[in-house]
């Protein structure tokens, strides 16, 4: 996971955290359509990286939950559908869109509640 995380450590406006068998990318930008393409860019990085180091994702634990600004709906976008990505055998992996998410036990919604 070294090598992977270093690949990581290159990336502008987005980040890698992983732990045991989960893990996250975050994608800043000042639209969520180009946040999500950065995000899903990072995320086929990582899946090559799985591929050629023998292990794979679950595409069916693959979820995509977009943020915007309260104060500035207008120039952030709204949330994202129908976001997809390739991988080796060049198909396209739909990302199920989320309004609330788990990651390390920890409940997330897109508006940043943390009920």
């Amino acid at each position: 996971m070294a090598s992977l995380l270093e690949k990581a450590s290159t990336w502008m406006h987005r980040d890698l955290t992983l732990y045991v068998d989960d893990g996250a990318i975050y994608a800043t930008s000042a639209t969520t359509s180009a946040a999500t393409e950065s995000a899903i860019a990072g995320y086929e990085i990582a899946l090559d990286w799985l591929h050629t180091n023998g292990l794979e994702a679950n595409p069916s634990k693959t979820e995509l939950m977009t943020f915007v600004c309260w104060r500035q709906p207008e120039t952030t976008g709204g949330n994202t559908l129908g976001a997809r990505y390739g991988d080796k055998s060049n198909a396209l992996n739909r990302i199920t869109t989320v309004k609330w998410l788990r990651y390390l036990g920890v409940y997330i919604t897109e508006d940043l509640k943390w009920k």
